[in-house]
Order: C-alpha cells, then sequence, then structure tokens
C-alpha cells in the first residue's frame, strides 16, 4: 500500500486512517482489514457494511412480491442486536448480505471495529448521486458501502474523524467501472 502524499492543500497522515467496505461474503473486508493492520497502520478504523434484514412474514407476502425485493437480510454484523428482523426492510441489493456468516469473514477481535446497517433508500440514492456527480457506473454494493460511509460519518466517532486534517478515509466501491 502506497502512501498518500500530502500537500498544503490537502495534508494527509500519510495512511488509510478508515477503510469502509461492504460485506459480501466478508472476505474483501476482513482481507482488507487484516492487512492494512498488520502492515500498514494498526490504529486503522475499519467499518463494515451490511445490509438490513427482513424476515418473511407469510407466503402470500412472498407471492405478491419479486424475490429480489424479498431476501432474507444479513446476519454479518456484530454486536448481534444489529441484525434483529423488523429492524429495517427488504432489501433490493445483490452481492452483499448473507443470512449466515460466511467462513471467510473473520471474527477476530480488532479487525472490523464496527458495523454499519444499510437500506435500498439510502443506497440507491447513493448509487444515483455517484452515477450523476461522479460519472461512475456503479451498483447497489457500491451504493450500500457509500452510504454506510456517510453514516458512519454522521456518528460521533465519524464526525470526529472527518473534522480532524489529514486524516484518510477510503471506501471501497467493488463494482464500478471508472
Amino acid at each position: 500500500m502506497t502512501s498518500t502524499p500530502p500537500s498544503p492543500v490537502h495534508p494527509s497522515s500519510g495512511k488509510v486512517d478508515v477503510f469502509v467496505g461492504g460485506a459480501g461474503t466478508g472476505g474483501t473486508v476482513s482481507g482488507i482489514a487484516r492487512g492494512i493492520k498488520k502492515a500498514h497502520n494498526p490504529d486503522c478504523v475499519v467499518v463494515g457494511v451490511d445490509p438490513v434484514r427482513v424476515d418473511l412474514v407469510t407466503p402470500v407476502d412472498f407471492c405478491l412480491h419479486a424475490l429480489s425485493h424479498w431476501q432474507v437480510g444479513s446476519l454479518l454484523a456484530l454486536p448481534a442486536s444489529l441484525n434483529e428482523a423488523g429492524k429495517g426492510g427488504s432489501y433490493a441489493v445483490e452481492g452483499i448480505g448473507y443470512d449466515f456468516a460466511p467462513d471467510v469473514l473473520t471474527r477476530e477481535p480488532g479487525m472490523i471495529d464496527t458495523w454499519v446497517k444499510t437500506n435500498d433508500t439510502d443506497t440507491f440514492a447513493a448509487v444515483q448521486s455517484l452515477m450523476r456527480h461522479e460519472a461512475m457506473l456503479v451498483g447497489g454494493s457500491s451504493g450500500s458501502a457509500l452510504a454506510g460511509a456517510l453514516a458512519w460519518l454522521r456518528s460521533e466517532s465519524g464526525r470526529e474523524t472527518s473534522q480532524t486534517p489529514g486524516k484518510n478515509i477510503v471506501i471501497m466501491l467493488p463494482d464500478g467501472c471508472v
């Protein structure tokens, strides 16, 4: 990993201070967390992004809605209370969110520092914003990562980090063409 060169206009710590990534199987966010913390910056804050969870209520509901809009939500985030059914709604984002914890997802303490849950409304608004303002052709996984990053930046620790000169926040947009 190369350092970010500082300049008078853009001061930089020279390292990744925060990494935000969506959790599909969890392999990417886990691997990057391990690599950054062991070889680049042990103090890097890693934020995992995971879709909300909803359970199907009746077979009638299932028949009335498209399958992609009624996925059982993800169970990857910690603490487990973030994954309780009924907290949020259904999600249509493909490529992230599982109803089991894949083996490649690290549960090693100190690797993924915090989790943010995202929903379709915020996810697809982020996709539209990236397309409209940055001309990036991205899908829901990238929108979820950006929506999660924005949610984290509104938290107390996110605001503190964003207001500290020189801090570098990296958001992985996994499905874009630039």
